[in-house]
C-alpha cells in the first residue's frame, strides 16, 4: 500500500512540474519562436495563425507584407470618410441583425483552455493517480499516461493561437516515454513485445495520417501526425485507438455546433488538437475509473 502511495505521489509531482512549465512556456512561446527563427513549430492545422492574421507592423515581416501592398485605387481614396467623420460600427452581439456571421469562438477557446484546462486536467491526473495506486497499475504506464495528458494542454493552446504543434512538446512526449522505459526496467523490466506492438501500431498511425493529409483536404499538418504517432507509444494500443477515435468525435461534435449556431463557415478551419486533448482526457478518465 506505502509503495503504490508513492507511486501516486510521484505521478502527481510530474503532473504538477509538468504543468507549471508548459504554462509559462506558452506564456514566451512568441518569444522562443522569434530567436528560433520558427523552428519551434511544426505545422498543425494548416490554417492561418492568429498572428499571422494580425500581422503587427514592428513583427518580422510585416515591413515586407507593407512593401508588397498594392495602392489604393482613387476610387477608394475618394470614398474614404473625411476626418472626424463619423463611422458605424458593429459589435459582435450584433453581427447577426446586419446580416453578418458572429465570429468563429477561438477567443473563448483560448481563454477556457488557457485559464481553466492546466489544472483541470492537474486534478484529473489526481484523481487518476489515486485510482491508479488503488488498483496496482504500473508506475510505467502511469507516467507516460500523466506526461500525454497535461503536456496536451500546451500543444492545445498554441494550436489555437497559432496554429502549429511545438517541436519542443512533442520532443517532451518522447522523453516522457524514455522515463517510463527506464521506470519499467526497475519494475519488471521491459516488455519488449509490448513495445514492439506500440511502435508498430504508431508506424500504421503514422502512414495512415499521413495518406490523409497528402490526398484530402482535411486541415491535418505534419505535427498532427506526428502527435497522433506517439499516441501509441504513451497510451498503448488500444487505448490509444479510442482516444483518437473520441477525439475526432469531439473535433466534429464542435464544428457542427460553430456551424449550426453561424459561428464560422464551411470555409473556415478548426484547431484539432483542443479535441485531441478533451477526447484523450475523457477517454483516460472513463477506462480508467470504469475499469473497461
Amino acid at each position: 500500500m506505502t509503495e503504490n502511495l508513492l507511486d501516486a505521489a510521484i505521478v502527481i509531482v510530474v503532473a504538477v512540474l509538468l504543468t507549471m512549465l508548459g504554462t509559462r512556456y506558452v506564456a514566451s512561446f512568441g518569444a522562443v519562436t522569434e530567436q528560433t527563427g520558427g523552428d519551434d513549430a511544426v505545422g498543425s492545422s494548416g490554417r492561418p495563425s492568429a498572428a499571422e492574421r494580425r500581422l503587427a507592423p514592428d513583427r518580422p515581416g510585416a515591413a515586407d507584407a507593407t512593401d508588397a501592398a498594392e495602392p489604393l485605387p482613387a476610387e477608394a481614396i475618394d470614398a474614404a470618410p473625411p476626418p472626424g467623420a463619423a463611422v458605424a460600427t458593429v459589435s459582435p452581439g450584433a453581427a447577426g441583425d446586419a446580416g453578418q456571421d458572429a465570429p468563429a469562438p477561438s477567443g473563448a477557446l483560448d481563454r477556457w483552455l488557457s485559464v481553466y484546462a492546466p489544472w483541470a486536467v492537474a486534478a484529473a491526473v489526481v484523481v487518476l493517480a489515486i485510482a491508479w495506486a488503488s488498483g496496482g497499475l504500473p508506475l510505467s504506464f502511469q507516467v507516460r499516461a500523466a506526461v500525454m495528458m497535461t503536456v496536451l494542454v500546451p500543444v492545445a493552446i498554441l494550436d489555437v493561437r497559432f496554429g502549429v504543434v511545438s517541436t519542443r512538446m512533442l520532443v517532451v512526449l518522447v522523453l516522457g516515454r524514455g522515463l517510463s522505459l527506464v521506470i519499467e526496467t526497475f519494475e519488471d523490466g521491459v516488455s519488449w513485445s509490448s513495445l514492439g506492438q506500440e511502435a508498430a501500431v504508431a508506424a500504421v498511425v503514422g502512414i495512415a495520417f499521413w495518406l490523409v493529409r497528402m490526398t484530402s483536404r482535411a486541415g491535418l499538418g505534419g505535427g498532427d501526425v506526428i502527435l497522433f504517432m506517439l499516441f501509441p507509444l504513451l497510451l498503448g494500443a488500444r487505448l490509444a485507438i479510442a482516444a483518437v477515435f473520441v477525439s475526432f468525435a469531439v473535433a466534429f461534435v464542435y464544428s457542427a455546433w460553430v456551424l449550426a449556431t453561424r459561428r464560422a463557415t464551411r470555409k473556415d478551419s478548426f484547431p484539432l488538437c483542443p479535441a485531441v486533448l478533451v477526447g484523450t482526457v475523457s477517454t483516460v478518465l472513463v477506462v480508467s475509473l470504469t475499469g473497461a
